[in-house]
């Protein structure tokens, strides 16, 4: 039986070690990035969000990773404990302060209809209900499920994508 090694983009872990301690602070916009974006997941508990940092040339840096514990079974708590925290400023080392240009809140498991709710109570915000792909070779984006497009409560964009 013959062995391969699949060709990946490693990563030396000395070098990643460096990179995070001369890395930037969280909360903080290091100088490449350009836009931000949220990705939120709901659990049963809380919803937890990273804030992604965007460059030129596919560069990413994650500049905020919070947990905010909450029911998100209550839609009055997806007001008052996430709307702020997807509305939240981030200062850029140039000194400017940045805010999300987009935010994607996973529909894929817990509290569906919250979100769509959510989403759909705030056009015009860049907010998107999306559903993670767990099999790997399906495209990024493909049509809504008929079961999202006709839901009541799905009246705010919806998106498919995979992780």
């Amino acid at each position: 039986m013959e062995t391969y090694e699949q060709e990946l983009e490693k990563t030396d872990a000395s070098q990643l070690a460096l990179r995070g301690k001369h890395g930037h602070p969280l909360r903080a916009v290091p100088r490449g990035a350009v836009k931000l974006a949220i990705g939120v997941d709901v659990q049963g508990d809380r919803w937890e969000l990273v804030v992604w940092g965007f460059g030129r040339g596919e560069e990413m840096w994650v500049v905020d990773d919070l947990v905010i514990y909450g029911n998100p079974a209550d839609q009055r708590e997806w007001d008052l404990k996430l709307d702020p925290a997807i509305k939240a400023t981030y200062r850029h080392v140039c000194g400017v302060e940045m805010s999300a240009d987009a935010v994607a809140i996973d529909t894929g498991g817990h509290f569906t209809h919250q979100c769509y709710v959510f989403v759909r109570n705030r056009p015009n915000q860049n907010l998107y209900a999306v559903k993670g792909e767990t099999r790997l070779g399906r495209p990024i984006k493909s049509a809504t499920s008929p079961t999202s497009a006709t839901s009541s409560c799905a009246t705010g964009r919806t998106r498919t994508c995979t992780r």
